[in-house]
């Protein structure tokens, strides 16, 4: 009897009647193609377009079209597959034909994509075909249910109809239109139903094979542009390194590497969330997995990033990227970091909204790893373990564990097959013990140690005990090579290749030291024979750093804890890195998960002999290590330790960090009570001081609660700043503490979040402001609750929160405000929307939501704003749906902004390299129009800095020899921008732009030092020594451009260099001061006026620093001036300009207002007559504007009404600054 399986149905026939439509698709697609191309001129037509086509073409095809051709190619012989590839490829209007018709008009949203429905155009149709074929291919049974197919037909039948029509037959118009009646009329039997699911089958295969060449073609092109899309240097290499790291890894693990259903799980976890954390013990295979996973991703288009800490997120990550983020050990690898759980936390929901599960598209994901002691310590710190819950893969847990199978699989592959059978293993019971160390690692460590094999059931019963006692043993057989390790572990698990592999003096000492601690009589000659030996074991090399480093962290927390207990502690301690620290502990500190190293009292001032010398490092990251030992826990070391601060000068308690922070600061971070308040009681001053203040704020972000309340307890004064600290952290609790301190949340100050492309400069917003552009929604709603009033608050340049929430692209948020009462109308002073915003960010879900609700926003009067058109703004944002969206809803794409820039000048200056590709070929025109300074796309891709724009650029006929007005070259804009990556491709293509000044004679040395970036200046003083020395004009120096860009470390290094240029005055005696205060940076000042510069010097205009902090708004700069040098308030210049006129210039609002808190008249004149309205109004600062209106109370009629001697209004001056709402 024949299986029901295999007998026919209606279903079946369903199928069937489709398969047979396939056909009749095949034949209307040969006679689109016979429209175009005849089978005469197919060769030809192919070998015009053969770069274009090949790489799409499988090797037999190749066959077919190119090496083995036959006299004559029919048509009849071509399936869909490939007449489709020939009309997308040869009959597209972008490929121009040899008989000179044109083709035809690609798919409304190109090809290769679902067309809109509204598009019936013989492309859309075409591409509708493909698809259609596609899901037949791909439907899991060889059935179709009646409704599915009723729809299925009628859709196709039209497409079908739309062809036909379109090619017009003269003899038969309707001739396919009634093959598809008798199609689906005519009885069809069993054999007929199984001939065509056979075909189906094949026709299956075959395109898998195809769709995997076509994909790993377009992959590998859109993969470098991409990678050349990055237009930050520092993102550039991080990518590069990582791609290095993933190429090496599985090179290296690839033969040992077994597919579990682990890896599976979190290949479906990632593709259904866009991000995964995967657990596991340590040496569980998780990085190994996450590389092997990274590799597959990254050859399907994805770009790799590695990144290790918040502020890489912060600095590196925005959404539509393409990036494959990998965060490995996200908490801390050996032990928990209370900072990482504080601030790591703080960006899951910025995680959660930046990722997608678009594999083939340009969606973000992210993979996590993460430790299971690590994620056991660190739960009690997470206010919300959602995160994790939604998109854990524990690899450890009974679920994913490995099995006996996969664990016999792994095992075979690392051990020979000698030593396997030799041991006899009864897999039943053996592999029932996952060891501590982890299963692979042990498989491993395993091969690399063939003193392993004698002791091979042992071994993975406890490898890192066993490890240990290996180690020891090493050391009681006085091994030369265990002194390369402990060499390196003094070296902080990391030491440079020329360092490790050649003799050096400078670290023979430290080697030494490392033989003396692994009680073996020093010898550097046999020391050096040794230094290989287990550099494929315990070492690895990383060709992307150029270092060695240990293979794995259990290799160095081992040897670390085996000479701890074998070795003289305080030898060690003297010479270990800082990160080691951490390890140690006593028997008074509360026990820990991990394993520590126990140390005595007698260790504690060697210990604290070490931290205090650490804390002279000012290195931040120190700062926060040594604010989290375990040994704080342990009364006796504190008392110890605080004798050790008060016999050395309590430096230790005043000392600050790089960033200006003490370590109470660091304390306070980590929620040490008891350093907390001891610093506090014991500081200098008898009230609270900055230091306290900025304690305050880091409990705030690391939710320190009783850190917060003992901090305000004693009176130090939180402002709206602290709450701002308090958002990034996410906890209500601290917000309501801060409230009941007195805290008034209405209160404005600058966002803590927003990028400078999206906050105007100097513009405050409000705590509601900035948890909505986090995207954090039920702390948005909670203040809420808190203070109603929020809702209505506004940023200073009149953005309300729903402009907030539209940038992060929450549209559920923006709902819910708008239910709350937000008008969706209403604009900035800038007059930008809330879908100006979307466009900015290029969130196209957010976009479409407000187009589709309230329309009305796309009609000219809510268009054109102060930085140009909604398209200008689309532009920026790089989403070229929105921009094709804008088109269609009437938007002139050849529309510029007041300064008169194009949005192609806007998409070359934000680096958008696939909308300058879309401009470009569909609005060449864009190419030559300039700006009002002068400018190209050639200098806004300069300033963007992407090569690849560059390129593109230059294929389209533009000149890179170009000038603005002002003189300035491509290259003077992209060194002006610090964009190191281009600098270097321009110099080495066109080495004469090096030559060229400027008509000001600035060269790009001038440009590069008021960048900031030291990198770049050491490039170019590399290339070419002399123009260090170069002056422009007006005889400025590199060094006032270094001030100006307020860049302590470039302008230390051009000092080593040149002490002179500390003396150098430009043309109008300006001296390095006022660039310095111009600058902003405050150490910086400081640093000149202790190597000799005097203070209060002033320009041959009468101007004095603070004119120039006020100029460029620069309020911390200013505040320390007027602390320091009070009598510079009072001083006019030599042209009546008081401190208010040049911060009105400015347009700080905060500056202003605290100006006038000093008792600065804000309605002073100028010599010319000039008031402070007129100079904002010049200056197009409405904010400003809108502030001395309002400040001026008692006659701002009359302030409003003021005239120059010239007989000029505000007005006029409202008119230079070229912005028609201010008017």
């Amino acid at each position: 009897m024949i299986s029901s399986k295999y007998l026919s149905t209606r279903h079946t026939t369903n199928f069937a009647r489709l398969c047979r439509l396939l056909s009749v698709c095949a034949e209307l697609l040969r006679d689109v193609l016979r429209r175009y191309i005849s089978e005469v001129s197919l060769y030809s037509e192919l070998d015009a377009a053969k770069a274009k086509i090949t790489p799409v073409l499988s090797s037999p095809q190749k066959d077919l079209f190119y090496r083995k051709r036959e006299l004559y190619l029919p048509y009849d012989d071509l399936d869909i597959t490939l007449l489709y590839t020939l009309i997308r490829n040869l009959c597209d209007d972008t490929h121009q034909l040899k008989h000179g018709q044109k083709g035809m008009p690609p798919p409304q949203n190109g090809w290769g994509k679902l067309p809109f429905q509204q598009d019936r155009s013989l492309a859309a149709n075409v591409e509708r075909i493909r698809y259609f074929r596609n899901e037949t291919n791909h439907r899991e049974r060889d059935s179709v249910m009646d409704n599915d197919f009723i729809v299925t037909w009628n859709k196709m039948r039209r497409v079908v109809e739309e062809i036909e029509k379109n090619l017009n037959h003269p003899n038969h118009s309707t001739k396919y239109v009634g093959i598809l009646k008798e199609i689906k009329d005519i009885s069809m039997d069993p054999e007929a139903i199984q001939k065509y699911i056979e075909e189906i089958e094949n026709m299956k295969r075959e395109q898998e094979c195809l769709e995997e060449k076509i994909h790993k073609g377009v992959r590998e092109e859109l993969y470098k542009y991409q990678i050349f899309q990055l237009e930050d240097s520092k993102m550039k290499k991080q990518v590069a390194r990582t791609c290095t790291f993933i190429e090496k890894e599985s090179q290296k693990l690839q033969q040992y590497f077994v597919e579990t259903k682990a890896s599976s799980s979190v290949m479906e976890h990632l593709c259904e969330f866009g991000y995964v954390i995967v657990k596991g013990n340590p040496g569980d295979g998780k990085t190994t997995l996450s590389v092997f996973i990274m590799k597959l991703l990254k050859e399907k288009g994805k770009i790799p990033l590695q990144i290790r800490s918040p502020s890489d997120w912060d600095e590196f990550i925005s959404p539509n990227e393409n990036l494959l983020v990998f965060i490995d050990n996200i908490f801390g690898e050996i032990s928990v970091s209370q900072t990482e759980v504080i601030q790591w936390s703080s960006r899951f929901p910025e995680i959660q909204t930046s990722v997608g599960f678009n594999v083939e598209g340009n969606d973000n994901m992210v993979i996590i790893t993460i430790r299971n002691d690590i994620y056991e310590e660190c739960k009690k710190s997470l206010k919300d373990e959602s995160f994790f819950q939604e998109a854990i893969v524990d690899i450890s847990d009974k679920d994913h564990k490995l099995s006996m199978e996969e664990m016999g699989q792994i095992l075979e592959k690392y051990v020979s097959k000698d030593v396997y059978q030799s041991c006899m293993i009864d897999t039943g019971t053996f592999f029932n013990d996952v060891p501590n160390l982890g299963f692979p690692q042990c498989c491993r460590l395993f091969k690399d140690n063939i003193k392993f094999e004698k002791d091979f059931l042992n071994f993975f019963k406890n490898p890192l005990h066993y490890l240990k006692e290996y180690f020891k043993k090493y050391i009681q057989n006085k091994e030369m090579k265990m002194a390369v390790l402990a060499f390196v572990l003094l070296q902080g698990g990391k030491v440079e290749k020329i360092a490790f592999e050649k003799k050096n003096i400078l670290d023979e000492k430290l080697k030494t030291e490392a033989m003396e601690m692994c009680e073996l009589h020093p010898d550097l000659i046999a020391y050096q024979s040794s230094i290989f030996a287990f550099t494929r074991s315990y070492l690895t090399f990383e060709d992307a750093e150029e270092c060695y480093k240990f293979s794995h962290s259990s290799v160095e927390s081992s040897l670390f804890l085996v000479l701890g207990d074998i070795c003289d502690v305080n030898k060690l301690i003297k010479s270990c890195s800082y990160n080691l620290l951490k390890y140690l502990t006593s028997k008074n500190c509360p026990t820990s998960i991990l394993e520590t190293l126990m140390i005595d009292e007698e260790n504690f001032v060697c210990v604290s002999e070490k931290v205090i010398s650490l804390v002279e490092t000012r290195n931040p990251t120190i700062y926060t290590c040594l604010a989290e030992l375990i040994l704080w826990n342990d009364e006796k070391f504190f008392e110890v330790f605080l004798e050790t601060v008060w016999r050395r000068g309590q430096h230790f308690l005043s000392c600050i960090d790089e960033e200006n922070k003490s370590m109470i600061v660091h304390f306070a971070a980590d929620g040490n009570v008891k350093w907390v308040e001891y610093m506090y009681e014991n500081s200098k001053e008898s009230k609270p001081n900055e230091q306290h203040y900025l304690a305050l704020n880091a409990a705030c972000e690391h939710n320190q609660f009783s850190i917060v309340n003992y901090l305000l307890n004693m009176n130090v004064q939180p402002d709206i700043k602290s709450c701002f600290h308090t958002v990034k952290g996410g906890s209500m609790r601290i917000i309501k503490l801060l409230a009941d301190s007195g805290v008034d949340l209405k209160e404005h100050t600058y966002s803590l979040t927003l990028l400078d492309n999206y906050n105007q400069r100097y513009q405050t917003i409000s705590v509601l402001n900035e948890a909505c552009s986090r995207g954090q929604n039920n702390m948005a709603l909670d203040l809420l609750n808190l203070c109603p009033d929020l809702l209505y608050t506004k940023s200073e340049s009149g953005e309300s929160n729903l402009f907030f929430v539209a940038y992060s692209g929450d549209t559920d948020m923006l709902k819910i405000l708008i239910e709350k009462g937000l008008n969706p109308f209403e604009k900035s002073h800038y007059e930008s929307t809330i879908l100006h915003c979307a466009c900015q960010n290029g969130k196209l879900g957010t976009f479409q939501y407000i187009v589709k609700t309230y329309p009305a926003l796309l009609n000219i009067e809510n268009d054109k704003t102060a930085q140009g058109t909604l398209l200008s703004w689309a532009a920026e944002g790089g989403n070229v749906s929105i921009l094709k969206q804008l088109v269609e809803n009437g938007k002139d794409i050849y529309s510029r902004a007041f300064n008169g820039r194009t949005v192609l000048h806007k998409a070359c200056e934000y680096g958008r390299v696939n909308m300058c590709k879309y401009l470009i070929n569909k609005y060449s025109k864009l190419l030559q129009i300039l700006d009002r300074e002068g400018m190209c796309t050639i200098h806004y891709a300069g300033f963007g800095g992407n090569v690849e724009i560059f390129e593109l650029l230059c294929s389209n006929m533009l000149a890179v020899q170009t000038f603005s007005n002002r003189g300035k070259t491509i290259l003077h804009c992209a060194c002006g921008n610090g964009r190191i990556n281009l600098c270097k491709y321009l110099i080495k293509k066109y080495p004469f732009l090096l030559e060229i000044r400027d008509l000001d004679g600035m060269h790009v040395v001038h440009d590069a030092a008021q960048s900031g970036n030291v990198e770049l200046v050491k490039f170019l003083v590399k290339e070419k020594k002399e123009i260090l020395y170069f002056k422009t004009d007006k005889r400025q120096t590199v060094l006032h451009g270094a001030a100006g860009s307020g860049n302590l470390e470039l302008s230390k290094y051009l000092l080593e260099i040149e002490p002179n240029f500390l003396s150098e005055t430009d043309a109008d005696n300006h001296t390095v001061l006022h660039y310095a205060a111009w600058g902003g940076n405050v150490q910086l000042f400081k640093l000149f006026v202790e190597m000799g510069v005097d203070p209060t010097c002033k320009t041959t205009r009468g101007q004095s620093a603070l004119c120039y902090s006020c100029y460029d708004g620069k309020l911390s700069m200013s505040k320390y001036l007027i602390a320091e040098y009070s009598h510079l308030l009072e001083d006019l210049d030599d042209a009546g300009y008081s401190v208010a006129h040049f911060a009105a210039l400015g347009g700080n609002v905060q500056l202003l207002t605290f100006l006038q808190e000093k008792g600065v008249n804000l309605q002073l004149r100028t010599n010319h007559g000039q008031t402070t309205l007129h100079l904002a109004s010049e200056k197009s600062h409405i904010t400003a504007c809108k502030y001395l209106l309002k400040t001026i109370v008692s006659d701002s009629h009359d302030f409003l009404k003021c005239k120059d001697v010239d007989s000029k209004s505000v007005l006029h001056y409202a008119a230079i600054g070229g912005f028609q709402t201010l008017q």
